[in-house]
């Protein structure tokens, strides 16, 4: 067996003598090791404060128009307006087998019959026809106001009278204007029927009451106030206001005519008036307008028929 013997010196033990060794210097720093794995989100922060408003863009193109909307609920009934003024018609007041037609174009026809009829329809006994247009709206104006009628025609059938071609001999188809006049309108009444632009008589007297103008076979009938009317009666019944005849040419009222500015001058209380006049070829119980435009008598029983293109009162058209 060996001896084991200690050198000299203090003794160390194992441990010791390991520590007691000389410490070695710092080493080299190793390489970055690899990203971890990314961590979970994190809570949402507070929201901000709102930013500035930012530059307007530029406008758009117009859209489609949109579909119509539905139809509303019916409104409420209006106001009344005012009331209008009279209005002023044309009326038919023809006597047994005539009549006064309006054509489409607007003009109107004034026709009679061939036939006899049996007397009651006049006033007085006539069997004849009469066709009467009765002009309304001039009931209560001053005679002295009225200062022109004229009218036009032209020939359907029958006689065209003297200024038609060829010319005939005056006819009572041939239409010509009545007045009704009243000449004591404060009372009693003093109902007087004038007479214009007739051109079946004599040529003096129908050339003194109106102007007569032939253009292509339309007739123009005219009258002025500085002219002159027939009244009739008046011979033998004196004139109203008792001026004379401005021009006579015998013994009867149609041969007779006056002088209207006298006439207006003589009875300034005169008015035209819608009434009933009596007179024999009148028809029967008819309250007529102051302006008539007539065609035949109660004693014409021929085919006639004029047609009226043009009437005018003053200047104004009333057809």
């Amino acid at each position: 067996m060996f001896e084991l013997t200690r050198s000299a010196g203090p003794p160390r033990g194992l441990i010791e003598s390991l520590s007691t060794s000389k410490p070695s210097e710092k080493g080299r720093s190793g390489e970055r090791g690899s990203p971890g794995p990314k961590g979970d989100p994190g809570q949402r922060g507070d929201r901000g404060d709102q930013g500035s408003p930012g530059l307007q863009g530029e406008k758009g193109d117009r859209g489609d128009p949109g579909s119509p909307g539905g139809t509303g609920p019916k409104g409420d009934p209006g106001d009344p307006g005012p009331k209008g003024d009279p209005g002023q018609g044309a009326n038919d007041y023809s006597v047994n087998s005539a009549s006064v037609d309006r054509v489409a174009d607007g003009s109107l026809v004034l026709r009679t019959g061939g036939i006899t009829n049996a007397p009651g329809a006049f006033t007085g006994g006539g069997t004849g026809n009469k066709a009467i247009l009765g002009i309304a709206g001039f009931h209560g104006l001053p005679l002295g106001w009225l200062a022109s009628i004229d009218f036009s025609w032209t020939n359907v059938v029958g006689p065209g009278g003297p200024f038609y071609a060829p010319p005939s001999s005056g006819n009572t188809t041939v239409p010509w204007v009545n007045l009704l006049v009243d000449f004591n309108p404060g009372g009693p009444s003093q109902i007087r029927i004038l007479v214009l632009m007739d051109s079946g008589l004599s040529p003096a007297i129908s050339g003194s009451i109106g102007g007569y103008t032939n253009l292509g076979n339309t007739i123009t009938h005219s009258w002025t106030n500085l002219q002159s009317v027939m009244i009739v009666s008046s011979p033998p019944t004196p004139a109203p206001g008792g001026i004379l005849p401005t021009l006579s040419v015998g013994p009867s009222w149609p041969n007779n005519s006056y002088n209207f500015a006298s006439l207006v001058a003589a009875n300034p209380q005169a008015i035209l008036v819608d009434c009933y006049p009596a007179d024999g070829g009148m028809p029967a119980g008819a309250v007529l307008p102051a302006i008539l435009l007539c065609s035949g008598d109660s004693a014409t029983v021929t085919k006639s028929g004029k047609r009226i293109r043009t009437l005018a009162v003053n200047g104004i058209s009333r057809i």
